[in-house]
């Protein structure tokens, strides 16, 4: 049942229940735990584990009772060390941990050996920690991530079944809780965005399969995408030497070696050469107006059907499910350039004027994702087509829509601080506090006295400074030289 193609709904469910039930937060002060806190936690827990085991089955758990904590942490190590136990020797361990062996009949539970080899795997196995989980979430789309069943299952809800997404509620169980739902939610609302973008995109090209049948061009137009017809890779660590004679022409130029502790590059960057001599002034001014930051889509789009609908007489591109869209892949970019090497934002205006005579090639660098990088070149090497050779299309967005990547990196960096809120507020914003405890006439810390220095130049000064309030809500100490004023309250 958990299993079936069916019951996607189920285990997205089960996935945000498991989050939570593992939320790395202390029972009885509410206190989020850090990394080593975690750390800790889990080594007292497999500590348990091993004396248990070295004092109540000896003969058969020695082995385990010896091994060190990043062997048996690992859920196919630690089922190889329980193996030995028998099903009533499984319930007796489980009982010694402090975990429940047998159920009532009405809850329908069968405490089997399965079932209890299951309790002691998902305890003691690793579990990534909550600044982990954080890093590990991309913040830019691929073809994969766009389509999760996730998001899809989102965009049909009906109200008839819950969805499999945290919520903002009043409340929440730490400041790092507030950051992941906030994160979470806004991923998908801007990865949905740009998947309708990129929707829209592939329908105004209208693509198709060229006459050779190897490759695919755009029947129709837009604005926002530039095709690519000589796409080039290269092989990490190794550089290109471009061809300058090509049109459009995107290649890897620069693999930078992964930091310490990384196994994904440091950055990956690209260059792709485009011509804009075909586009119209102001789309040409809207593509050369992009800026170091911006975010652009490096599309492979091989088209599957070529067939049309015919509609009052027009052919018309049914807008499908899934589009034809084999890869995609985010690029931010770096510096725009035209054909010598100039930024476009130091070109004289007199060279910029009218088209002229020869072609207008324009270079824009790009750093690539690094760890979509790294995953590509995973299968690449294990036999699988290499996502940047078919690549045919630049996408661009608009501006005030394509700044996702920087609230995303900026919650996501908050989410991974140990800066903490105001004491006085803490409570109020994860909302167990009373609202009225954060006014300043409440606050245990505030300030009784102020020192003005010379703002005022004496007592007339002050009252003059304040008509009608100072008398009431002040009161000066050493009036001569009006250096300190106190709250009176």
């Amino acid at each position: 049942m958990f299993n079936h193609a069916a019951n996607g709904l189920l285990r997205d469910l089960f996935v945000l229940f498991r989050h939570f039930v593992n939320f790395p937060i202390d029972d009885n002060t509410g206190a989020q735990h850090s990394r080593v806190q975690s750390h800790e936690k889990h080594s007292e827990d497999l500590a348990k584990l091993q004396r248990t085991a070295l004092k109540s089955f000896k003969s058969k758990l020695t082995i385990l009772a010896l091994a060190n904590y990043s062997s048996i942490d690992q859920r196919k190590e630690l089922e190889t060390h329980l193996q030995p136990l028998t099903e009533s020797e499984l319930a007796d361990l489980c009982t010694l941990l402090g975990f429940r062996t047998t159920y009532p009949p009405v809850a329908k539970v069968k405490g089997d050996r399965e079932l209890l080899l299951e309790v002691l795997l998902s305890f003691h196995e690793r579990r990534k920690t909550f600044p982990e989980t954080i890093s590990s979430l991309s913040i830019l789309p691929t073809e994969t991530t766009l389509y999760e069943p996730t998001l899809l299952r989102n965009e049909t809800y009906d109200g008839s079944q819950p969805l499999a997404i945290p919520k903002l509620n009043l409340q929440y169980l730490t400041v790092g809780d507030f950051l992941w739902r906030a994160f979470i939610l806004y991923r998908c609302e801007s990865f949905f965005e740009i998947k309708t973008d990129m929707e829209d995109v592939l329908q105004q090209l209208q693509p198709r399969t060229t006459d050779s049948g190897v490759g695919a061009h755009a029947a129709g137009y837009s604005k926002m995408a530039i095709p690519i017809s000589k796409p080039a890779y290269v092989d990490l660590p190794f550089c290109l030497d471009l061809d300058k004679s090509a049109d459009h022409l995107c290649s890897i130029t620069e693999v930078a070696p992964p930091r310490v502790g990384t196994e994904e590059p440091n950055y990956v960057k690209a260059e792709i050469i485009f011509n804009d001599n075909s586009l119209a002034d102001s789309v040409r001014r809207e593509w050369e107006s992009l800026r170091q930051g911006d975010v652009v889509y490096l599309l492979a789009v091989h088209p599957t059907d070529d067939r049309r609908s015919m509609t009052n007489g027009r052919a018309h591109l049914t807008k499908p499910a899934h589009p034809s869209l084999r890869t995609l892949r985010t690029a931010e970019i770096v510096q725009l350039l035209d054909d010598r090497g100039r930024s476009l934002r130091e070109v004289p205006l007199d060279e910029t004027n009218g088209h002229g005579g020869r072609q207008r090639l324009r270079r824009m660098i790009v750093n690539l994702d690094p760890a979509e990088y790294k995953l590509d070149c995973d299968r690449k090497a294990a036999g699988k087509p290499d996502a940047y050779e078919s690549i045919n299309f630049v996408v661009r967005r608009k501006g005030r829509e394509n700044n996702f990547s920087r609230i995303l990196k900026t919650i996501q960096g908050l989410a991974l601080s140990d800066v903490p809120i105001p004491a006085w507020l803490h409570d109020i914003f994860l909302g167990f506090g009373d609202p009225a405890s954060a006014t300043y006439t409440r606050l245990t810390n505030r300030l009784r006295a102020v020192d003005f220095r010379d703002t005022f130049l004496n007592w007339e000064h002050l009252i003059q400074s304040f008509p009608g309030k100072a008398s009431t809500y002040l009161t000066a100490i050493e009036c001569c030289n009006c250096t300190s004023i106190a709250n009176g309250l």
